[in-house]
């Protein structure tokens, strides 16, 4: 390149001919004139090569400073007349050809220029310029490259190539047929100057002959430009001679044949050209890489050739294109492969078995996922065809083998072959199912099935070969499974030698291939193991051929991985003879040592122990040694573990040989797999292959496109009895290694709507992870974790996706974790935990901030920060936080990795008991070991009488167990915890019954008796039972709670000492355990025992109220009008008329108050009311201690420590021989109360709550409650206690002191009731003033001592009686109570204390006026929250429209009935009101903002930012659709849009700097596509709307919305739109808006450009470019009103107006030579004016003073006032100024007068000379705004202009307006034409004497650049628009 942007370096100088020297030394004068240069041709015998040369020097570049070309601006059209007349035979074809010379170079456009004008001033002007002259082959070689350059180039309406080529590429006429999309393209080409094959040819042989960098660079320009024409130029021009020629060709062909937008075109007119080049490239794309056959294949059946091409494609190649085209059923392959195999050819069908074998070959590579698909597949229907239709054929030896290996190779890579009707060899069975050889498998050495080979190792190859046929009739479909057998068992028993032959060759291939099994396709597998199993479970077998297949199935098991092919292959043969396997005992126990078989099939362990437990005890100390499988007959004999390969793992020998061997625990045990699901009534089996089949071609078509077709499908073939194979062929085959496929196949779970199956997907899906995090392999395979991590995404798919949790018991994410911790096995588990966990994303409920999710999450955080974990796992847990959209650093981390804890943690009682076996535990432990608790389901050992709701409340106890922190067994014996929970939940079941019985049977009974009695005359039987329940309930429990603990106690310390002494304790150590583990324990026993005999108290008193229910239930049916009367009331009848009148009977039912009673039933206190002894005590008083600090329900995790003070008084209380006696222990609490209440006011804690655990207030009060509790007369001590207590209560001076003895009081009144109602009863007498402490009562009602509802009524009462002190009281009580955080009551609590405060009149104390005012507040606020509720209810109103637009199914018809069911429902029922819509929509846009506002925050998807915005969108449309169609008339959708202004408003105010424009930017955008797609008359109205709009948020009122209004009003679906309407109706909004925009820039483009405003520049620059190409009248029509706006200094933006000119106006060329403007038609036309230019001169009646002065020049003196009225204050107003001279300009020209004649130049002539020098050049600016393009306003105005240059006597004025038209031609183009011409007229006319001025030649420069602006180069060579203003 060189410095001028040109592809072309300048030549080297040379000599210049005699006529060029002559003109270069006269200088660019001599053509000045004809006459000149004839002066200088005298003498001269001018030839053709000499004007030739001449031409060349004056088309060198003018910018290039040139010694042969100093001067500049020759004009050519004289040196060609002055030539013509001198030699007028001159030949000019020839003077082109004579450009061919050393001086010839072309260094910009305008050389080019000078040579066309050159040939128009010619005699052959005529004809077109003979482009042709430049193809032929030149000399100077740069100088034809850059004249070709400078051609190609050009402009066609200068040069063109096509026309003069003798020979065109492509022509319209070849294009006929095509679709009009190509013809379009066609047409392109077609006018493009590349449409010569003359010039392709020329640059060509130029490429070829002078491959030098000038001729590269055109040619690579060429190709850049029209890769096209070039390429179809090169298929034309034949022979292909040139390296060149062919290089470019194949370049270009396979350019078009990967694809391009223009390929169907060129190939098309390939194919008509060079069909074999065509074929070619095919061949060599195809070579290269075989998968491009679908593009071939495109372009094949686009062209039409298919049929012709195929026969000339190599035959490998037409294979695989007839496989492809087969498969797009454009071929009937089978007939096609046939007829060409059997065409004779030699070779093919052997091409044909190498092409199958590579396919195979390749399909069996595509399994490994790192191999690269390297061709396109085959599919099994095409492998089929090949494989019959070359079996039909003749084929030799040798081509026979080479099928029966392909055939081998298929069957295994497509093992459906058989379906297809392919039978396999049976020579070829040892390449697919089974070996054909035995010696293969024997010579392995030292297999487990070297004993079978030893009687078959001379086997016949008859034998192996009939053996082999019946393996493969197995394989293939052919003979079933039971014929198999049948043929087996008869062949075994067959005294024909040659069966039984037969039937042992087969037995041994079976044994001897299974060290192949792992290499078998699945489906042949599954038929081997069926086999496998068959063959054992009918004894066929012989005993040494039985002991090692049982061996085998050992070694499958327990030396493969978990969920491994071989480990399948073992469970599904046990499966077949699972009958059998009881025979073999220590079988039986060496299968229930391998771990993970419970977890795969839990249904065969449960029978295998059950079958255990069913065999009588054998002798296990055989002195001898011998195995006890020898003691049955028909029981093989197992030999030595070590027999079996690898020999790790479980003994195969018997109890007796004490060399058991233990799998070791798994790693993570955190995982629980529940039972396998059953429905009752199904059994779960296998399917057949034929249905395995059907099923498994189902999921494997099916997609979204005919799911609804193959869901039927699947239902028909889908039976509840294969769940469970199809949820394992689901999670195994399907789940875990097709991420991709995960909703899919989640979406066919929900359609075939079985919760069944969905329970069987889960359990396997537990199933698989267990074994893969347990599994070895995993820390090392990244494979093996990719299928975890895809495990973990599918069982969020399954639970947390779907709202549904992921049950502790079964996962306990937090325990995996920490597990993984301590194990360093986090590689393993945190990148599952964060799959599963991301699938919240997806769900409402588990997602942040779910307590549970976070409480992860904080320990993920935490790994992230303490774990040093690798950078994967650190960037998993931070995908996972983005998935969330939680930020990392904003998660508080836990505190777990470094706390202390047991390294054997109890996640759950299911997943830790049923996992080991205890059946070695002695005595009482059997028993207890015998409980294995499932999930939910009952244990095994349970009672047959025990109630379902005790055994579920025994499977969820483990959790809350506690244990105790001082015993350290705990954590050094790993099973004792488990032992210990076995033991607690045996005692438990011991003593449950009884004490049930007994409690529900004196509750049952006492509940029906007085139930029945008070409902005699309530006809309603609900009411009637929920009372029996509330009182049974209270009854049962307490009855329970009180008799519990006598006998729970002992068996509880009794088990739990069994357990610490078989774990080797000391027995005092063990005992002194045991006390404190029952004592932990023994609220949550009581807790199961009520919740029990809660359960069948409830159920026990149905049962006897079941005829009283019936009763009622009949009456009411039958005589509902009349009263009931039970008929068990006339016994009782004598009775009740006894009663007091609040207990009688009334009719009608019972009261509401009389309910209470039942109420106070179900509160009643349960456990911390039960105190019997003084330990139980301590227990209960403990966990219940008071409200303040109680731990709530049971809470798993919540131990209790009992250390320091407590424990040992509780040692000292259980040492004493009895308790003191009553006075001891009063006087020693009442000193303990009193140095409490002492100690209680030297501590200023805030409250109760914050004291320590071990805190010296929090010990005394428990030896105080243990004191009492040890006393027999415990109600004395409390009575005596309570009163010190009060006494204390109301002197207290901390809130501590208060609290602290409420506590106490509180305690004191559980243990005796009688004492609590004294107590309560006295507290809540208001009659004494000295109780009117109000933190008592606070405190009081905190503690439940207050019963509120009777001490409302009693100081309503005092209040009414005018007690001052008391109504002050009760106004700060109720203020305390209602306005308290949280608040302590309701109002309807203190109702009657509110009405009477009400009532009472002035004056009224402060605190009940303090308490009015804030109620009144409080329901303002109330009345807010109502406002809140309703805006709400919009917010989820607008978000149930944002997830319809987001269904699948959405469609404008929905759309639309959602919008008209959402506007005709609740308050806008009945239209409702404008602001109640247009609150409405507020909320809608300030939700929808504030959603894009914080997801562009956290920086996510961008494409879901703007979801809310979008559906809003089509909200706005779709109702204003309905207010256009619902008014008669047009409704202006301004108002309504204009609720977006109040929005923006508020966040521009709000936000400032910070102010986001983006959100509402793309709601307007959105606005603009919806209102797009609408009817036209609402598209219409819409934009007038919007633009209305627009023009409130204008820049100038809201800065921060300003780039984004910019780029709104000239959005493609804007502008255009506003632009292109009826009648221009349109423009006036336009233009507003654009005026509006102008204004706001105005300011900042007067000064220094900042990057923002230099961008906002830029952008209108662009804008008004668009104006100025698509709408010029527009530009045109308000150029007046745009120059008031642009700044002075904006010289490139007001040309931009100025230029415009109407689209059906051909603009004179203003350099023509004697260009007469006054005669141009145009010049007489009025242009279209829409400015309001007249409005600025109404203020001061100036418009009139102007009309007046041109009518009739008075007053004389208004000339020299009118620069007074220009002006506003000391500035100039620019727009008065324009508006004053296009007025008199106008004026003017109405009159039709002589310019420098009129008043109006007079009137603009006195003006200028009045003005100022600033004002002048505003003047004479504002009349070279009217230079336009021609009409009758620009030649007025430039006449004017000129007219005041010619005229003036001030040269200064002169100066200035050649300043104003230079400075606006010195700018880029555009360039107003009127400003052309004027300034051409002024420079060029001799009257006007511009150049004698000194202001021209007052420097080098200055001069310098008028002549250069003088010449007509000026217009043509000005460079590509800037966007810098000027």
């Amino acid at each position: 390149m060189n410095d001028k942007g040109g592809i072309i370096e300048k030549p080297p100088s040379s000599s210049t001919s005699a006529l060029g020297t002559r003109l270069l030394n006269a200088g660019k004068v001599c053509c000045d004139s004809v006459d000149s240069i004839q002066n200088i041709l005298n003498g001269l015998k001018v030839t053709e090569k000499d004007i030739g040369q001449t031409l060349a020097v004056m088309s060198r570049s003018q910018n290039e400073r040139d010694t042969k070309a100093p001067m500049y601006g020759w004009n050519v059209q004289n040196f060609v007349t002055a030539t013509t007349e001198v030699t007028p035979g001159l030949d000019w074809y020839k003077v082109i050809e004579n450009l061919d010379c050393e001086d010839f170079f072309l260094y910009d456009p305008e050389g080019l220029n000078v040579l066309v004008h050159a040939w128009q001033c010619s005699p052959e002007k005529q004809h077109p310029f003979p482009v042709d002259k430049f193809f032929d082959k030149w000399k100077n070689v740069k100088g034809q490259v850059s004249a070709l350059y400078r051609i190609t180039s050009a402009p066609t309406s200068l040069v063109d190539v096509s026309a003069s080529s003798k020979r065109k590429i492509v022509d319209m006429e070849d294009f006929k047929s095509c679709s009009r999309e190509t013809r379009s393209m066609a047409l392109q080409l077609v006018q493009s100057q590349l449409n010569s094959l003359d010039l392709i040819e020329c640059v060509l042989n130029l490429g070829e002959d002078n491959p030098t960098e000038d001729v590269q660079l055109f040619l690579d320009m060429l190709l850049h430009q029209s890769p096209e024409l070039i390429f179809l130029g090169l298929i034309q021009i034949q022979p292909i001679k040139q390296s060149l020629h062919a290089t470019l060709l194949k370049q270009l062909l396979m350019h078009y044949l990967t694809g391009s937008p223009s390929s169907s075109l060129v190939l098309a007119k390939a194919q008509q050209g060079n069909p074999d080049l065509l074929r070619q490239g095919f061949v060599e794309k195809y070579n290269n890489d075989p998968k491009s056959l679908t593009r071939i294949m495109d372009i094949v059946m686009d062209l039409q050739i298919f049929p012709d091409i195929m026969g000339d494609l190599p035959f490998f190649m037409a294979m695989d294109m007839a496989a492809l085209a087969s498969r797009r059923q454009h071929l009937n392959l089978a007939k096609w492969l046939y007829e060409t195999l059997l065409s004779g050819k030699e070779g093919l069908v052997r091409a044909a078995i190498e092409f199958l074998d590579q396919k195979v070959v390749a399909e069996q590579k595509r399994n490994d996922p790192n191999t690269p698909l390297t061709t396109i597949p085959l599919s099994l229907d095409t492998v089929a065809t090949f494989l019959k239709i070359i079996s039909e054929c003749q084929l030799d030896p040798t081509e026979q083998g080479l099928l029966k290996e392909v055939q081998a190779k298929s069957f295994r890579v497509y093992p459906d072959l058989a379906n297809a009707g392919i039978q396999l060899d049976m020579n070829t069975i040892s390449a697919g199912a089974t070996s054909t050889t035995a010696t293969g498998a024997s010579s392995s050495g030292g297999g487990p099935t070297s004993a079978a080979t030893e009687e078959s190792h001379a086997v016949s190859p008859e034998i192996e070969s009939e053996a082999n046929e019946y393996y493969v009739q197995l394989y293939s479909g052919t003979l079933t499974m039971d014929q198999m057998i049948d043929l087996l068992m008869r062949f075994s028993s067959s005294s024909v030698k040659h069966e039984n032959d037969v039937y042992k060759c087969i037995i041994h291939n079976i044994l001897d291939e299974y060290h192949f099994f792992t290499k078998y396709p699945d489906k042949e597998l599954s038929i081997t193991a069926n086999l496998f199993g068959a063959m054992i479970q009918n004894r066929l077998m012989p005993p040494t051929a039985l002991s090692i297949a049982l061996r085998l199935v050992i070694d499958a098991l327990q030396n493969h991985e978990p969920g491994s092919k071989m480990s399948n292959f073992g469970i599904q043969a046990l499966l077949r003879f699972k009958g059998q396997i009881p025979e073999w005992p220590d079988y039986c126990q060496q299968l229930l040592q391998i771990k993970y078989l419970e977890q795969a099939s839990p249904d065969l362990v449960q029978f295998i122990r059950r079958a255990l437990q069913q065999q009588p005890q054998q002798d296990s100390n055989n002195s001898n040694g011998v195995s006890a499988t020898a003691a049955v007959g028909a029981q093989p004999t197992m030999p030595d573990n070590n027999a079996v390969r690898g020999g790790k793992g479980l003994s195969i020998t018997g109890a007796g040989n004490g060399d058991e061997r233990s799998v070791p625990d798994p790693v993570f045990t955190a995982l629980y797999v529940p039972e396998v699901p059953y429905d009752g009534t199904n059994d779960y089996t296998t399917p057949d292959e034929s249905i395995q089949d059907k099923i498994l071609f189902i999921i494997n078509n099916i997609a979204r496109d005919n799911f609804e077709s193959k869901l039927d499908d699947l239902k028909q073939q889908l039976e509840i009895s294969f769940y469970q194979w199809f949820s394992d062929y689901l999670v195994v085959k399907r789940a875990s290694i097709e991420p991709n496929y995960h909703e899919l196949y989640l979406l066919l779970l929900d359609a075939l709507e079985s919760p069944l199956l969905y329970r069987h997907v889960l359990r396997e899906t537990y199933v698989n992870i267990k074994i893969l995090l347990n599994s070895a392999k995993t820390a090392t395979s990244s494979n093996e974790r990719s299928l975890l991590k895809n495990l973990g995404a599918w069982l969020g798919g399954l639970t947390l996706a779907k709202n549904r949790p992921i049950k502790q018991k079964n996962v306990s994410f937090k325990d995996l974790l920490l597990e993984g911790y301590d194990n360093k096995r986090l590689i393993v588990v945190i990148p599952f935990v964060c799959k599963v966990l991301e699938q919240g994303a997806k769900s409402r409920v588990f997602r942040p901030p779910n307590p549970w999710l976070m409480a992860v999450l904080k320990l993920l955080v935490e790994l992230y920060h303490s774990a040093d974990l690798r950078l994967n796992l650190k960037f998993e847990i931070e995908v996972l936080c983005k998935s969330l959209n939680v930020e990392l650093d904003e998660i508080e981390p836990t505190s777990l990795l470094h706390a202390e804890r047991p390294k054997q943690k109890a996640v759950s009682v299911a997943g830790r008991l049923g996992e080991h076996n205890l059946a070695a535990t002695p005595g009482k432990l059997i028993a207890a070991s015998s409980v294995h608790t499932a999930g939910s389901d009952a244990e095994a050992g349970l009672s047959s009488q025990a109630e379902p709701e005790l055994s579920t409340m025994l499977a969820e106890i483990a959790p809350y167990i506690t244990f105790n922190s001082q015993i350290n067994m705990y954590s050094t014996e790993p099973d004792l915890r488990r032992m210990v929970v076995q033991s607690i939940i045996q005692s438990i079941r011991e003593v449950v019954n009884a004490i049930v019985e007994r409690s529900v049977s004196i509750a049952a009974l006492s509940t029906r008796d007085i139930v029945a009695k008070d409902f005699a005359l309530d006809p309603d039987e609900e009411k009637m039972r929920e009372a029996a329940h509330m009182m049974v309930s209270g009854l049962a429990s307490g009855f329970a709670i009180v008799t519990c603990k006598e006998s729970l106690k002992p068996t509880l310390v009794s088990g739990l000492l069994a357990v610490f002494v078989h774990h080797g304790i000391a027995d005092a150590l063990a005992e002194q355990a045991a006390l404190v583990t029952a004592a932990d324990n023994m609220e949550l026993a009581c807790v199961v025992v009520e919740r029990v005999t809660i359960h069948k108290a409830k159920t026990q008193v149905d049962r006897a109220l079941m005829e009283s229910y019936t009763t009622r239930r009949n009456h009411r049916e039958q005589r509902p009008d009349q009263t009931f009367i039970d008929p068990e009331y006339a016994s009782m009848a004598r009775y009740v008329a006894r009663l007091p009148p609040p207990l009688r009977i009334t009719p009608g039912g019972v009261q509401p108050g009389y309910l209470g009673v039942y109420e106070e039933f179900a509160r009643l206190p349960r456990i911390k009311s039960v105190n019997n002894t003084g330990n139980d005590g301590l227990v209960d008083n403990q966990s219940g201690m008071d409200h303040y600090s109680s731990p709530g329900p049971m809470t798993p995790g919540g131990n209790i420590s009992h250390t320091g003070r407590y424990d040992t008084l509780s040692m000292q209380q259980g040492s004493q021989g009895g308790p003191a006696n009553s006075a001891q222990i009063i006087e020693r609490t009442a000193h303990l109360v009193a140095e409490l209440s002492i100690l209680t006011n030297q501590f200023h804690l805030p409250s109760f709550d914050a004291l320590p655990a071990q805190h010296d207030i929090r010990l005394i009060i428990r030896e105080i409650l243990l004191m009492v509790m040890s006393s027999y007369d415990k109600a004395d001590i409390v009575r005596e206690l309570a009163q010190q207590l009060m006494h204390l209560l109301y002197r207290s001076e901390t809130q501590l002191a208060i609290e602290t003895h409420v506590v106490l009081l509180d305690r004191l009144c559980e243990i005796s009731p009688e004492v609590a109602q004294q107590v309560k009863a006295w507290i809540g007498r208001a009659d004494d003033e000295r109780k009117f402490v109000l933190p008592v009562t606070l405190a009081l009602i905190k503690g439940g001592m207050i019963h509120l509802p009777d001490y409302d009524r009693e100081l309503a009462r005092l209040v009414e009686q005018g007690h001052a002190s008391a109504t002050d009281y009760t106004a700060r009580l109720v203020h305390a109570t209602l306005f308290a955080e949280p608040p302590l009551a309701t109002r309807q609590d203190m109702i009657a204390s509110l009405e009477a405060l009400s009532r009472i009149r002035n004056p009224a104390p402060d605190s009940v006026k303090l308490l009015m005012n804030e109620l009144r507040q409080l329901t303002a606020i109330e009345r807010s929250e109502y406002e809140a509720s309703i805006r709400e209810q919009f917010r989820v109103q607008f978000v149930d429209w944002v997830k319809h637009c987001q269904l699948a199914g959405s469609t404008e018809q929905s759309r639309q009935a959602f919008i008209i069911q959402l506007f005709d429902q609740g308050i806008f029922k009945n239209g409702g009101n404008s602001d109640t819509v247009a609150l409405f929509f507020r909320i809608a846009i300030e939700t929808s903002i504030e959603h894009a506002m914080r997801q562009m925050d956290k920086d996510t998807n961008k494409v879901s930012v703007y979801i809310p915005t979008d559906a809003l969108a089509k909200l706005i449309v779709g109702y204003s659709q309905l207010l256009v169609e619902s008014s008669n008339e047009h409704y202006d959708l301004t108002q309504f849009l204009s609720v977006i202004i109040v929005v923006l408003a508020r966040y521009h105010e709000a936000r400032q700097q910070q102010f986001d424009q983006r959100p509402f930017m793309r709601l307007f955008v959105s606005l603009l596509n919806e209102y797009h797609h609408s009817s036209d008359t609402l598209c219409i109205t819409a934009l007038s709307a919007i633009g209305n709009v627009l023009y409130v948020v204008q820049p100038r009122h809201f800065p921060g919305f300003t780039f984004a209004w910019f780029q709104l009003i000239s959005h493609r679906m804007f502008m255009p739109k506003l632009l292109l309407t009826e009648n221009q109706a349109g423009w006036s909004l336009f233009h507003r808006l654009l005026i509006s925009g102008l204004q706001f820039m105005s300011p900042y483009l007067s000064t220094e450009l900042r990057d923002t405003t230099r961008l906002l520049y830029r952008g209108t620059l662009r804008m008004l470019l668009v104006l100025l190409h698509d709408f010029p009248e527009f530009l045109c029509d308000y150029h007046q009103s745009f120059c008031d706006v642009i700044p002075a200094s904006c010289m490139q933006l007001r040309n931009l107006v100025l230029s415009a000119f109407p689209r059906n106006m051909r603009l004179p060329d203003p350099f023509t030579p004697q260009l007469k403007v006054d005669l141009l038609p145009e010049i007489r036309l009025e242009p279209h004016i829409l400015s309001d230019y007249a409005a600025a001169l109404e203020p001061g009646n100036f418009k009139e003073q102007i009309d007046e002065y041109l009518k009739t020049q008075t007053p004389s003196n208004f000339l020299n006032t009118i620069c007074d009225q220009l002006r506003t204050g000391d500035e100039y107003d620019v727009t008065k100024i324009n508006a004053f001279v296009f007025y008199v300009g106008l004026d003017g020209i109405g009159k039709q007068t002589q310019v420098h004649q009129s008043i109006h130049w007079k009137t603009l002539e006195q003006v200028l000379v009045e003005l100022d020098p600033e004002g002048r050049y505003l003047y004479l600016g504002a009349i070279a705004n009217q230079l336009r393009y021609p009409n009758s306003h620009t030649h007025y105005f430039s006449c004017v202009l000129l007219s005041l240059f010619k005229e003036s006597d001030d040269e200064f004025i002169k100066e200035q307006i050649t300043r104003v038209l230079l400075e606006r031609l010195i700018v880029n183009r555009p360039h107003p034409w009127g400003l052309l011409i004027t300034f051409i007229e002024l420079m060029k006319n001799p009257c006007y004497k511009f150049w004698e001025y000194k202001f021209v030649r007052c420097a080098t420069d200055i001069e310098r650049l008028f002549e250069t602006t003088y010449t007509p180069r000026l217009y043509s060579t000005l460079q590509p628009i800037t966007t810098t203003p000027t």
